[in-house]
This record gives C-alpha cells, sequence and structure tokens, in this order.
C-alpha cells in the first residue's frame, strides 16, 4: 500500500511539473488579453493552447498518459484498501 501511495505522490508530482512547463511556455506566446491565469487549473485549456503553438510535440500527450496513470492508481489503491479493511489486516 505504500508503495502505491509513493507511486500515486510521483505521478502527481511529474504531472504538476509538466503542466507548469507548458502553461509557462504557452503563456510567453500568448498576446497580452488571451494570457492564461495563474490560479486556473484548466488542463485542457492549457493542452489545446500548447497544441496549436507546438504540433509535433508529445508533451500533451505524455501528460495525459500520466494522468490516466494517475487515475488508474487512485482506483488500485481505493480497491486496495477496501479489500484489505475486508480481510481484516
Amino acid at each position: 500500500m505504500i508503495i502505491l501511495i509513493v507511486c500515486f505522490v510521483v505521478f502527481g508530482l511529474i504531472l504538476d511539473v509538466l503542466f507548469l512547463i507548458m502553461k509557462t511556455t504557452v503563456n510567453d506566446r500568448l498576446p497580452e488579453d488571451r494570457k492564461l491565469s495563474w490560479w486556473g487549473h484548466d488542463f485542457r485549456q492549457v493542452n489545446r493552447n500548447y497544441r496549436e503553438f507546438f504540433p509535433d510535440s508529445s508533451l500533451p500527450d505524455v501528460a495525459g498518459a500520466l494522468w490516466y496513470g494517475l487515475l488508474a492508481l487512485f482506483v488500485v489503491s481505493i480497491e486496495l484498501s477496501i479489500y484489505l479493511k475486508a480481510k481484516g489486516e
């Protein structure tokens, strides 16, 4: 269970770093009136804008795969905790 939690945290940190890299790059290229808010966390908008500026980049695909991996780890950790609680450990 500890390994799942560590993996969950590592995946989440990597995903956040990728998001910030993409958001910074997009904001550097957008005009002043279209810049994205630093407080907003709209991954779809950042992903869409990043693909417009860098159509050959695989960074949005990697970030999307990490998101689904993070979601899968979350589901597995919940299922494992339910199983261990039912087993009495």
